[in-house]
């Protein structure tokens, strides 16, 4: 929707280029040629239509001409509180991969997921036990090294 409307701007603004090209061309005067139109008109003009085709947050704004100056101001000042943003952000980001770069390679073959290894895991449970009422490394031993277990163990 947002680009056919574009798109449609962009129809409009041609056409009128064209009516206005070929009236210069009918009255045989130059539009470049017109004195009026200082340097400062231009670039106005220039910007004021960068405006309208940006895509840059709160700049839209600043390029309409019966957009009141108060509101103009307002956007300006969200203009360059979002670049000091921007900039503050990055460098915060670039002094972080300085001081510690993340590198990410990929290896050319394929390795088989049984043959990557898995950390080791430790469970803690909850409930405490008394060495003189269960000792689970002695047991552990005797059961690893095939030693009989008593009846109590």
């Amino acid at each position: 929707m947002e680009t056919m409307k574009h798109q449609e701007i962009i129809r409009i603004s041609l056409i009128e280029k064209n009516v206005e090209e070929t009236e210069s061309i009918a009255t045989g005067s130059d539009h470049n040629s017109d004195k009026s139109a200082t340097i400062g008109d231009i670039i106005i003009q220039s910007f004021s239509e960068y405006c309208d085709y940006s895509s840059i947050v709160g700049l839209k704004y600043l390029g309409e001409r019966k957009r009141p100056f108060f509101e103009k101001i307002f956007w300006i000042c969200v203009f360059f509180v979002l670049i000091y943003a921007y900039v503050h952000l990055t460098v915060k980001i670039w002094d972080k991969w300085k001081e510690s770069p993340v590198i990410v390679t990929f290896d050319d073959k394929s390795t088989p997921v049984w043959k990557i290894p898995f950390p080791a895991v430790t469970v803690c449970s909850e409930v405490k036990v008394q060495k003189t009422k269960f000792n689970f490394s002695q047991v552990f031993t005797k059961f690893r090294n095939m030693a009989p277990l008593q009846d109590d163990e």
